[in-house]
């Protein structure tokens, strides 16, 4: 069973930390203070050739929002997502406004992938947009058990923009 421990410390933005858990994201500085408990991990994918993923170490309930996961990063218009040269780590919150978390490791829903295995049936979470607030938050769409990859749908103009379908 996993054990939740205090953390009182700050980290910088440049790498990902090895256990952030439960961090509120950007607060427009260049820390983020950790909370008191570990209910996330990001380490590397299961999917074969993604990167990084999104790990539980505590079993998360159903319907439930997940604290301190957002997804945020620079603020931009259409346009200015349009111009943007690498869009991998973009998110349209809503028409005019877009959030690129490509240089913002400590929103840990930038971490969450898009599993389209059986359909995407393994997916787990969905992002809820906050364009007001310039954020998305993560719900979990069943329980989740400890261990377990948080998986999302992107979305068809992701897999558009690649070239691939779903």
């Amino acid at each position: 069973a996993a054990r939740w421990r205090p953390m009182s410390r700050t980290f910088k933005r440049e790498q990902p930390p090895q256990d952030l858990s439960l961090a509120p994201g950007s607060t427009g500085d260049d820390a983020v203070r950790l909370t008191a408990r570990a209910a996330l991990s990001v380490r590397p994918s299961r999917i074969p050739g993604a990167g990084h993923g999104l790990f539980t170490t505590v079993t998360l309930p159903a319907n439930a929002v997940v604290n301190g996961c957002t997804y945020g990063g620079k603020v931009m218009t259409l346009m200015e997502a349009r111009r943007s040269k690498c869009k991998d780590y973009t998110m349209a919150l809503h028409f005019n406004v877009h959030v690129d978390a490509a240089n913002y490791p400590g929103y840990l829903a930038r971490y969450i992938n898009d599993n389209l295995e059986q359909g995407g049936a393994r997916r787990n979470v969905k992002f809820v947009k906050d364009a007001e607030g310039r954020t998305a938050r993560v719900m979990t769409l069943r329980e989740v058990a400890v261990g377990e990859e948080l998986y999302a749908e992107y979305g068809d103009g992701y897999w558009r923009h690649r070239g691939e379908s779903k």
